[in-house]
């Protein structure tokens, strides 16, 4: 719902501005009212509408993030067997609220700049870009995933060591989740290979199996990191 209000927003502020340049020539009533309902200045001004559009997805997409602090407290509450309430969903907001902010700026800077060739692809196909400039997004589309995945991994743990060592910083929280997860990174991997085929039935649910699915997957990421601490703790490397 943020999101959603937040882009529309955008949206027509950024509408105003481009009729607003226009005043300078004078405009009647009836031609701001045409002007408003004319959807061509995204065509005209395709890239920047885009680049916009792209900016502020990443920027409303971090306010939301602080929740996974939150559904990270309740699947780690019920892989250990502890009592889970309903406003646990509110905890990155009641605990460090700052810190939770930072944190989840980074995992979404992480995920935007990998979703960044994605969205120049969309933006080259829809404007019939050629061949040969296609290719190119596609290559960065593939060195941005070479680059993601294992960085993505190695920060993982970050949300879930946060509520174990709410002390530590937002740094250490990134050194402490790539420490723990060096040689551990191909076993998430796998792991997460696992739900393709629940995802395909998901899938052909219409999405329905999303409701199932993802509580399965997100209380699994929790008995990994429980599972991960536990190695740790073997290998005598705890804190």
């Amino acid at each position: 719902a943020i999101q959603i209000c937040v882009e529309f927003l955008v949206s027509g502020v950024f509408r105003l501005f481009l009729v607003g340049s226009r005043f300078t020539s004078g405009i009647t009533a009836d031609q701001l009212t045409v002007l408003l309902q004319n959807t061509s200045y995204a065509e005209e001004y395709a890239a920047l509408y885009n680049g916009i559009d792209y900016a502020a997805q990443a920027i409303v997409s971090i306010l939301p993030s602080v929740f996974n602090i939150g559904l990270t407290l309740i699947c780690l509450n019920l892989a250990c067997g502890r009592p889970v309430q309903i406003t646990d969903i509110f905890y990155g907001f009641r605990n460090d609220f700052r810190k939770s902010l930072k944190l989840g700026a980074v995992f979404t800077a992480v995920s935007q700049l990998y979703q960044l060739p994605v969205a120049l692809l969309e933006y080259d196909v829809q404007n019939n870009t050629d061949s040969a400039q296609i290719f190119l997004v596609l290559c960065l589309l593939l060195i941005g995933t070479v680059i993601y995945l294992p960085v993505s991994m190695a920060i993982s743990q970050s949300y879930l060591l946060l509520l174990d060592f709410p002390d530590l910083n937002v740094t250490k929280l990134l050194q402490q989740s790539i420490r723990i997860m060096r040689g551990h990174k191909m076993r998430l991997f796998l792991l997460e290979l696992s739900f393709l085929p629940l995802w395909l039935l998901a899938i052909l649910s219409f999405g329905i199996g999303n409701l199932l699915l993802m509580p399965y997957i997100n209380v699994t990421y929790a008995f990994f990191f429980l599972n991960l601490m536990r190695v740790q703790h073997d290998d005598k490397s705890v804190y």
